[in-house]
């Protein structure tokens, strides 16, 4: 049986995120949420979440904080993201991105998205962050 943990995934495009996220869910045992998986697999199958997300996606938009916080809060409710005795255990990938997704943590959605606490935190990418990058959190 796998234990508890709500791990937070942060890093810059190609800073290897990906390549870490393998390597947890493999130790941890942990189910691997990636938000542009997810957005991409609700385009696919058409769900209403999907085609609002394709018309910003379409036109190279972010799509909204509120759409993807409610994305992920929805998601970690499945019942693959717990353990048999309830406990979550799940990997967030590409989640928080923005300011108003990481407040989002500390304001209403906190309790549903990661409940309780301690949490891990892992970044992959230590090094220069460029402006762009910044931009998202401005």
């Amino acid at each position: 049986m796998s234990q508890a943990h709500r791990i937070i995934l942060l890093g810059a495009p190609g800073a290897g995120k990906g390549t870490v996220a393998k390597a947890l869910v493999d130790h941890y045992g942990v189910v691997h949420l990636s938000t542009g998986d997810m957005l991409r697999a609700a385009v696919k199958a058409g769900t209403d979440l999907g085609k609002l997300a394709q018309g910003y996606m379409s036109q190279g938009a972010l799509v909204p904080d509120d759409v993807m916080v409610g994305l992920i809060a929805e998601r970690v409710q499945q019942p693959d993201c717990r353990t048999a005795d309830g406990q979550f255990r799940y990997l967030l990938d590409g989640f928080p991105r923005t300011m108003p997704q990481a407040d989002a943590l500390d304001a209403g959605q906190r309790e549903v998205i990661v409940p309780g606490w301690p949490w891990k935190l892992f970044r992959p990418f230590f090094g220069f962050i460029p402006d762009s990058m910044w931009k998202r959190f401005g």
